[in-house]
């Protein structure tokens, strides 16, 4: 997951560095540099609200699996 963001990350970069190169690649799939950064805006937005859930259902989890196996000592 990390790793699909850095990627993102990078071409958005890249994009913002060179806007007509990447473009020509981008010219398929998205056309204007407005959208394109909503685009990016959007995707990003998607990918650190799902990387949070999953975070903290995964704690969640992780606590009540704790909390099951915990022995009383008498």
């Amino acid at each position: 997951m990390s790793v699909l963001i850095k990627t993102l990350c990078t071409l958005f970069k890249l994009y913002l560095i060179y806007p007509f190169r990447i473009s020509l690649y981008f010219k398929d799939i998205i056309y204007t540099h407005e959208t394109i950064i909503i685009f990016f805006y959007n995707l990003s937005f998607f990918l650190t609200y799902s990387e949070i859930s999953y975070f903290f259902f995964y704690t969640l989890e992780k606590k009540k699996k704790k909390k099951k196996k915990k022995k009383k000592n008498y």
